[in-house]
C-alpha cells in the first residue's frame, strides 16, 4: 500500500513544485508501485532531468525499506542544457526535497551532465551500487541524449524495473521519439514498451512486458480513453 507521504504528495504537494508532469500520471505510478510491493519487487529509484523535482518527488516517496533514490541533473550548469529542455535549479530542488519528501537523506544528488556519464558512473552513483525498479528519463531531449540516457537506465534496472520516457509523442520534442526509435532500429533491445500515459512511455524487460501490460490494461479498462495499440511489435496500454 502506498505510504502516507506519497499519497499526500500526489494529492496536493505536487501543486507547490514547479514542473510539467500531469496529475493523470499519478494513478498509473500508484498502480505500478503497489504491484511491485505486492510481488515483493524491491529496488532503488532514479531520474535523469529532475528540474525542480515534481515527478522525482513522487518516485522518491515510493521508497520502502532500505531503498534509495538518485537525482541527476545539470542543475545550474545550464550551458550543458543545449536544447533548453527544462531549467533545473539545485536550490529549489533541495527545498522541495526537504519540504515534500520522506527521508530526504536517502536521496543522492548528482549535479552532472548525463551525456558524460557511462555505465560505471551511474552504477556507482550510490554506495553499494544503483539497482532500480523505477527510473525516469527526462534529461536532454535530443535523439542522442535520449538514446544515451535510455541505455544508462537499462544498465541499472532490474528485469522487473520500469523506465519512464518523458515527452514521447510530444510535438515540441521530436528528438525523444527519434531517440527511442533509434534504440529499436539499432538492434534488439531488452527493454520494450508496455504502457503510455500523459506524454510518458513506459518500458520494462521483455520478461515482464506482458505482466505490466495486463496490469495496466485490466486496471484502467473502464477508462473512456483506454486503448491498446501495437508499438515496436508489442501490445501497449494507452491510459
Amino acid at each position: 500500500m502506498s505510504n502516507e507521504q506519497f499519497l499526500q504528495y500526489i494529492s496536493s504537494g505536487y501543486h507547490h513544485v514547479v514542473g510539467f508532469v500531469q496529475p493523470g500520471m499519478f494513478p498509473v505510478l500508484t498502480c505500478l508501485d503497489e504491484f511491485q510491493e505486492q510481488e515483493g519487487l524491491a529496488g532503488d529509484v532514479a531520474e535523469i532531468g529532475v528540474h525542480h523535482g515534481r515527478f522525482f518527488l513522487a518516485l522518491h516517496n515510493c521508497l520502502r525499506g532500505s531503498e534509495r533514490s538518485v537525482a541527476i541533473d545539470v542543475f545550474d550548469d545550464q550551458k550543458a542544457n543545449i536544447d533548453y529542455s527544462g531549467h533545473g535549479n539545485l536550490v529549489a530542488f533541495k527545498e522541495n526535497l526537504q519540504g515534500h519528501s520522506q527521508s530526504p537523506e536517502r536521496c543522492t544528488i548528482v549535479a552532472r551532465d548525463s551525456i558524460a556519464m557511462c555505465d560505471i558512473d551511474i552504477r556507482s552513483a550510490i554506495e553499494g551500487g544503483l539497482r532500480t525498479r523505477l527510473f525516469s528519463v527526462d534529461g536532454g531531449h535530443t535523439p542522442e541524449h535520449v538514446l544515451h540516457d535510455l541505455m544508462l537506465a537499462v544498465s541499472v534496472s532490474h528485469a522487473y524495473g520500469v523506465i519512464f520516457v518523458d515527452d514521447y509523442y510530444n510535438p515540441h520534442w521530436p528528438g525523444v521519439h527519434i531517440g527511442v526509435t533509434r534504440l529499436f532500429s539499432s538492434g534488439f533491445p531488452t527493454f520494450v514498451p508496455f504502457g503510455y500515459c500523459r506524454d510518458k512511455l513506459m518500458l520494462t524487460s521483455i520478461t515482464w512486458q506482458k505482466a505490466y501490460f495486463y496490469l495496466l490494461s485490466n486496471r484502467f479498462k473502464a477508462e473512456p480513453h483506454m486503448k491498446v495499440v501495437n508499438m515496436f511489435g508489442y501490445s501497449v496500454a494507452v491510459v
